[in-house]
């Protein structure tokens, strides 16, 4: 059972943006009776990760971000939130679910913008082991911008069987299996031409704002994670 939290990050010393308060209202509007839970360094320690304290020291807040929606999901459960995510409907009818998890309107794309999960679900463990004494600067002095999706992917194809399903009636209880949903249910707006297909099924709408990236480095990001996931593909089929 997935509880009633909405935990979210804001780690620059900036105030929120007006599109962002816009998004922030969203959650208001249409989950009145959850709690909302904002992360900062005043509730997790940035001495605990060796990633959170670089990427956060190089002010690439988004990728501090990455680690702790898995810490504070796996420790407490309930919902994740991007605050650069619109919320259209409750998502109450998804909180009887070990976990909730969606394609991105990508090429390969995971959606780790709205995500939810019971507190101790074992995918987040591996999560976090991901990143366990993971540099963000590497020995090379390169920066490990490994988009998030892609990340997530390379966890579940190492022990899980990754199943796309129509719908959350078609959800795969099997341990072994983790169930993607389509599209239209988080992430209904392409990342690029900012194409909106919302149907019945949306509960979010990830607006990729991306305030800390140029689109020239989305772009070359979008470029690393075709390869890798190339990669995983060709590994996993033994192609």
């Amino acid at each position: 059972m997935i509880p009633k939290i909405v935990h979210y990050c804001w780690l620059s010393k900036d105030p929120f943006p007006d599109d962002i308060n816009a998004c922030l209202l969203t959650w208001k509007k249409h989950l009145p009776d959850y709690e909302f839970k904002l992360w900062d360094f005043s509730n997790f320690d940035i001495e605990s990760s060796v990633w959170v304290k670089e990427a956060y020291l190089l002010q690439k807040y988004a990728f501090a971000a990455d680690y702790i929606r898995f810490y504070a999901l796996y420790n407490e459960g309930g919902i994740y939130l991007d605050c650069d995510v619109e919320v259209v409907k409750p998502f109450d009818d998804l909180l009887h679910l070990p976990y909730f998890i969606g394609r991105e309107n990508t090429p390969y794309g995971i959606e780790a913008a709205t995500i939810g999960f019971e507190k101790g679900h074992p995918l987040l463990l591996d999560l976090l082991n991901y990143y366990k004494d993971r540099k963000f600067v590497t020995d090379k002095s390169q920066l490990d911008i490994l988009p998030l999706p892609a990340i997530m992917l390379e966890c579940i194809n190492r022990k899980y069987i990754l199943e796309e399903i129509p719908s959350i009636k078609k959800f795969n209880i099997d341990i072994q299996v983790i169930s993607i949903l389509p599209i239209d249910y988080f992430s209904p707006k392409t990342w690029d031409t900012k194409e909106l297909n919302i149907t019945a099924n949306t509960y979010s709408i990830h607006h990729f704002a991306g305030s800390w990236k140029k689109k020239k480095s989305l772009s070359k990001r979008m470029a690393i994670w075709r390869h890798r996931f190339l990669g995983l593909f060709m590994q996993k089929y033994r192609i």
